[in-house]
This record gives C-alpha cells, structure tokens and sequence, in this order.
C-alpha cells in the first residue's frame, strides 16, 4: 500500500476570506465513457493551453482543476479581487461554450483553505459554489447568497439579473443573480450563444440535458429585453 511522502501541515497563509468561482462540465462522464483517452487527453490540453495563456496576467487569482472541475479564487475577498475573478469566470464560461462544451458554474465568497501543492481545497465558500454550481439544472452562472451580499452594489447589473433557478432535489426555484449569456462574445457580432446552445441541445441523446438547454435558451431570450 501506498503512502502520503508528505502530509501537509496547517498554514494559516492558505485560509481566508476569498471569491471562488467553481465550474463542473455537464455530462462530462458519460463523454468519458464513450471517448477514447487520447481524445479525451486532446480535449483537455487545447483547453489548458488557452486558460493558461489567459490567466497569465491575472496574477490576482489562482485557478486548479481536476476531471470535470475547475475552480479560480481569489488571495482575499476584497472589491477589487471580485472584479478578477467575476471576469475570469465569465472569460471561462465563454471559453467552453466557444467550444460547444456545456458547463455549469457558481461564484462565492467566505472560508476557504487552499494549499496548491497538497491538491488540498475545503471550506464555507467551496462547499457553497459546489452545491449552486452542480445542482443547477441547466447551463449558466450564478452568483451564491454569500456572493450576492458581499458584492452588493459591486457586481453589474448590466451583466446579471434575478432569475428562478431550477436545482436538482428542490422543491421550488431559487432566485438568484444569474449572468446573462447573451452577453458572451462568442463571434465578432456576438449573437451566437443561442445557437451554440441549440447546436449542443441538438446531439444530446439524453432527454434530461434537453431540458436543461431549453431552459438556458428561454433565460437568454427572456433577458434580451435587458440589452
């Protein structure tokens, strides 16, 4: 059996009031299943190769991946720091829908513990995104309870409005401040998000996903009145 050559130790650097945007890919599993490795492999790099060209110089926030998940976070949680990785996460979601890969996504703000070299991440604000990112029931970004009030009067309403969303195991929607997609330059003229989404909702075996597109295609043209 195995053993850990180093166990990490507290460091009280690591931990702290901070902004976490976390991402989890739709689906991401039964593509596993289907894809051979090296395409699989493929994916990932291109991906990695144009997030790391990005992140560069955001030297604000850290980000981390593993499998279908991807996290950025922020050294504190400080107005300007929000702005960072406010704009990371929506550079990201753009990322991925630019490639027609569906992603669901949630930013936070509070306790986290983050040691990079241990691959060691927990606390409030990761457990937060967690649940709002991966119960969501269609493709978006929102921003948690925690994010809304500490961004008060931060965040843009340009950007984001109030919308009902649908969780996975609740009873009723949950309002929330939820980005509008509409605003993704996914072309030079922008306007092509609706059809990215469609396209994907298109190759979809799973009657499930459908909906959730559906519902992410009804949002984007409910806000178009906000433009």
């Amino acid at each position: 059996m195995e053993t850990v050559e180093r166990v990490p130790k507290y460091d009280e650097a690591k931990a702290g009031h901070k902004w976490l945007a976390y991402f989890d890919l739709l689906a991401w599993s039964k593509f596993c299943e289907k894809a051979d490795l090296s395409t699989i492999f493929h994916v990932y790099s291109h991906l990695l190769e144009q997030l790391n060209n990005r992140v560069a110089g955001w030297h604000q926030i850290t980000r981390a991946w593993a499998s279908d998940t991807f996290l950025f976070y922020s050294r504190d949680d400080s107005p300007e720091s929000f702005q960072v990785v406010d704009l990371a996460a929506r550079w990201f979601i753009a990322l991925m829908l630019k490639n027609e890969i569906p992603i669901r996504g949630a930013l936070a703000q509070g306790d986290f513990y983050a040691d990079e070299d241990s691959r060691l991440f927990f606390g409030r604000a990761f457990v937060e995104a967690h649940d709002f990112a991966e119960k969501q029931q269609w493709i978006g970004l929102v921003l948690t309870p925690s994010a809304e009030t500490k961004a008060a009067g931060i965040f843009s309403p340009s950007l984001y409005r109030r919308w009902p969303v649908l969780f996975k195991g609740a009873p009723e929607p949950v309002v929330l401040q939820v980005f509008m997609l509409n605003r993704l330059p996914l072309s030079p003229k922008g306007g092509e998000i609706v059809r990215a989404l469609q396209r994907m909702k298109a190759r979809t075996p799973d009657k499930n996903n459908k909906t959730k597109y559906t519902r992410t295609i009804e949002f984007l043209r409910a806000s178009r009145s906000r433009q």
